[in-house]
């Protein structure tokens, strides 16, 4: 549902959660926190203290949200909340994550280091949904500390996202989309940041064929490589062991 609990691994215990109403009570309320949470939240330790600094969280209703949490602080004040991005919508727009939230430091030369948090759209539940543009996004968000942002941003649409499908993404954006190349195409699992390089599974339903005999053709899954840092396509190799290797 529409709610982030943290809870202690060892016990049970409820440690602190965050609801979009008041009348869940939670520690944090937070606006905007309506749409059901169906994928994973992404928890990150940015110093290496062995303690929860941030967690990305997508939902059903194709919005992204940053939890920043402090050490030590009282369960009311051990978090705080911030929309960063509200991509889904009605009709063609009705983009949903399903999939767990990708997160990689990225540093350009002498820029300001950032988050990128990358991420696809995609319907579960109905995989043969159409009329539905899913995209494949990523979000260039500021690292703490004297990277923060002065002020506060208002979340970024999917309108005010370049599209690297067709061109190139700016360094001041921030953060790309791609359009997915096949009809109904979707993703339908958390990408993989590896050496800037993110690798994010897809599927996409079969063409139709009229007149077809009464067999359901089968759909095509893929696997999109793309850099990070603008969205371009990359490159890889698949590496075949040789025939006399065991298994």
């Amino acid at each position: 549902g529409a709610a982030l609990y943290l809870v202690d691994a060892l016990s049970g215990a409820l440690l602190w959660h965050a609801a979009g109403t008041a009348s869940a009570a939670p520690d944090l309320q937070v606006d905007g926190l309506d749409h059901g949470i169906a994928a994973t939240p992404r928890a990150l330790d940015l110093d290496g203290d062995g303690e929860l600094d941030r967690a990305y969280v997508a939902d059903t209703g194709g919005r992204v949200f940053r939890f920043e949490f402090v050490r030590g602080a009282p369960r009311r004040a051990l978090a705080r909340a911030t929309l960063l991005a509200a991509l889904g919508g009605a009709g063609a727009a009705d983009r949903r994550f399903y999939a767990e939230p990708d997160v990689a430091l990225v540093r350009r030369g002498l820029a300001a280091p950032y988050a990128a948090v990358t991420l696809g759209s995609g319907f579960a539940p109905d995989p043969l949904r159409a009329g539905v543009a899913d995209r494949l996004y990523s979000l260039r968000d500021p690292l703490p500390g004297r990277y923060r942002a002065a002020a506060a941003l208002p979340p970024v649409t999917d309108g005010e996202l370049p599209d690297a499908t067709d061109a190139a993404v700016p360094a001041t954006a921030r953060g790309w989309k791609r359009r997915l190349a096949h009809p109904g195409e979707q993703v339908t699992g958390p990408a993989r940041t590896i050496d800037h390089a993110a690798y994010v599974p897809t599927w996409a339903p079969p063409p139709a064929t009229p007149g077809a005999d009464c067999v359901q053709p089968a759909g095509g899954n893929r696997l999109r490589v793309v850099d990070v840092r603008d969205g371009r396509p990359r490159a890889f190799r698949v590496i075949e062991a040789p025939e006399d290797d065991e298994p």
